[in-house]
């Protein structure tokens, strides 16, 4: 996985800005939404945001190789940081893609340097049944009414990306406000308290009630074709898979440090063959990605790539907490943190074929 000399500076900074910065308060990033939001500013002065952005518009424009590595370095360090400014890399990707140039002019150059964040609110959209975010066209724009699940962010960011379902089934994406607000027409956004989650607490996940909501035009970034999610979902089902990586890479390197007081040759065994399987699953990850997925097969592979990974995250998390022994039954030890951050990358941006790949990889070990 070879990147350009830049790229490589690039990943050095924040590689080393990660270990002295991140790494001493990586459990109060997890619990503390200031503490996160201060570690959001401090990737943006690295220029983190701006990575996939092109020079326009103030950003690097580095490789997809480069961004990759920069994802799992993140989450390597810390779960909560790598997912809140996951978000914000999704709401920068999807107004790159945008036609309203206005929108862009005003914004990119903003989000890529960090001065503001977006979230986004899509994940909806693959859930059956009547959508639970449903938009009406009207003179100045688009009415959403419904509800928005799961929006992360709320503190920290100030608007986000929704998407919401036309009669037709087109989707619609728009800015709104992550924060409680009413027009003067009278649509209204109602955030709930945060969830109670069992990790990344402090990524601050909310719902969002809307009614009659207008998305006038110059805050529309999008229009996509009815069952654009599940194209989207084929197109990127190893998005997350550097994330996966970074989680299981979290655990090598507290395996690494226990090692040093428990100079147990199991032990060291153990780490060498998970790194090893790491290493082999990040190479095969990459080796997929440079190839096109309309190929039925190579979406297969890819699915059981993304599987492959969930389970690296999982078992190697569950090897140190082993290692650790009841100390990690502590809610704030590092070794606990992690394991909890596996469970999060396990159904973060699932599916129904990534559940099955999952199970079946799960499912078809050989019992002795």
């Amino acid at each position: 996985m070879l990147i350009a000399i830049e790229e490589q500076a690039v990943l050095d900074r924040i590689q080393t800005w990660l270990k002295t910065t991140i790494v001493p308060q990586a459990n109060s990033l997890d619990a503390d939404p200031y503490a996160l939001a201060t570690a959001m500013a401090g990737l943006a002065q690295l220029g983190v945001f701006g990575l996939r952005v092109p020079a326009q518009w103030d950003g690097l424009a580095v490789s997809n190789t480069a961004f990759s590595l920069v994802q799992e370095q993140i989450t390597r360090h810390s779960g909560a940081l790598a997912f809140l400014q996951v978000q914000a890399q999704s709401a920068i990707a999807m107004l790159l893609k945008s036609k309203n140039a206005a929108l862009q002019k005003t914004y990119l150059p903003r989000l890529s340097q960090g001065e503001v964040f977006w979230g986004v609110g899509f994940s909806h959209l693959r859930r059956p049944g009547s959508p639970l975010l449903q938009a009406l066209p009207v003179k100045d724009g688009y009415e959403l009414t419904g509800q928005i699940p799961w929006l992360t962010g709320a503190g920290c960011f100030e608007a986000a990306i929704a998407a919401a379902v036309l009669p037709e089934g087109q989707a619609v994406f728009g800015r709104i406000p992550l924060a409680n607000a009413q027009q003067a027409a009278g649509g209204t956004i109602r955030i709930s308290p945060p969830f109670r989650l069992a990790t990344m607490t402090s990524t601050q996940t909310v719902r969002a009630q809307l009614e009659g909501w207008l998305v006038a035009d110059p805050d529309l970034v999008d229009l996509q074709p009815a069952g654009w999610i599940d194209h989207n979902d084929r197109q990127n089902v190893l998005k997350s898979t550097w994330l996966t990586l970074g989680c299981a890479g979290a655990s090598l390197d507290a395996i690494a440090h226990y090692l040093q007081q428990k100079p147990l040759d199991f032990i060291a065994e153990a780490l060498s063959k998970l790194s090893q399987e790491v290493e082999d699953c990040r190479q095969q990850i990459w080796r997929s990605q440079q190839q096109t997925v309309s190929d039925p097969d190579l979406f297969k592979q890819q699915l059981q790539l993304r599987a492959w990974s969930i389970d690296l995250a999982v078992r190697s998390a569950h090897a140190a907490v082993t290692i650790v022994g009841g100390a990690a039954n502590d809610l704030n030890h590092p070794a606990q943190r992690i394991y909890r951050e596996a469970l999060m990358f396990t159904v973060s941006g699932e599916t129904p074929k990534i559940m099955s790949a999952i199970l079946k990889r799960l499912t078809s070990r050989i019992l002795i």
